[in-house]
């Protein structure tokens, strides 16, 4: 089935001038396939809203770190490699809570996980949110765990990012090029609860560390936002239609 759906692909865009992708990591792969006029241009974020929003207020100290995963709520995002690994951090610390924002076929199992592992009072689904509500939510937390090994880009991650969160996220496929070698966030190798619950508790236990990362993410990711990303696409445009 993958042979057919490469041939498929290849099929299709083929046809194309230009195709793009939004890493070099992607980029590489479809070039292996056969693909020619491949393109590295990445997807925006609305940086402006993620980086100035202020956090909505809540009850709770926040002493209490907070973890969060945000976004579509499937299976490939692996976010049961993040319950796993809550649940080996709140052996030593009780108080550690994690929310998941957002929606997908994946919840319900999540759930029941939940209720198997004994982290009901530690973990929490508030729903799917969009815009400011969105941001606001978000900032009200001080690490992001981005576990899945599939990421094509990780828009929210650089969503993340710019919001002043640091991040803890899996090192494959995408994550590596936004997180650097550990420069603006901590890898985990994939899969990994054991290795995850061990890079959350360094950033946990080393504030400095998780202010150093989380500026310089903020700083990185600048350059996705949509001003920037949509002054590429243009020029791209006018390249394709002058060849």
């Amino acid at each position: 089935m993958k042979q057919l759906t490469w041939a498929f692909t290849k099929h299709v865009y083929g046809k194309c001038d230009v195709i793009t992708t939004p890493t070099n990591v992607l980029a590489k792969e479809l070039e292996a396939h056969g693909f020619n006029h491949v393109r590295v241009l990445t997807n925006s974020i609305d940086y402006e809203l993620f980086s100035r929003a202020k956090a909505k207020k809540r009850k709770k100290s926040f002493d209490t770190i907070r973890l969060l995963y945000f976004g579509r709520v499937s299976f490939e995002k692996r976010i049961d490699v993040a319950l796993e690994a809550l649940f080996l951090l709140r052996k030593k610390h009780p108080h550690v809570e994690l929310s998941i924002i957002g929606s997908g076929p994946a919840e319900e199992s999540l759930k029941k996980q939940v209720r198997e592992l004994g982290i009901e009072k530690n973990v929490h689904f508030p729903g799917a949110f969009c815009g400011k509500a969105l941001v606001e939510r978000v900032k009200q937390h001080n690490i992001l765990i981005a576990p899945s090994p599939m990421e094509t880009q990780g828009l929210y991650v650089l969503e993340g990012m710019a919001a002043g969160l640091a991040v803890v996220g899996c090192n494959a496929r995408a994550i590596p090029v936004a997180l650097g070698k550990n420069e603006r966030g901590l890898l985990f190798d994939a899969n990994s609860p054991e290795d995850c619950a061990a890079k959350i508790e360094k950033l946990m236990e080393h504030p400095a560390l998780r202010k150093k990362l989380s500026l310089a993410g903020k700083k990185w990711v600048r350059q996705f936002s949509k001003k920037t990303i949509a002054k590429e696409w243009l020029a791209l445009y006018h390249r394709a239609i002058s060849q």
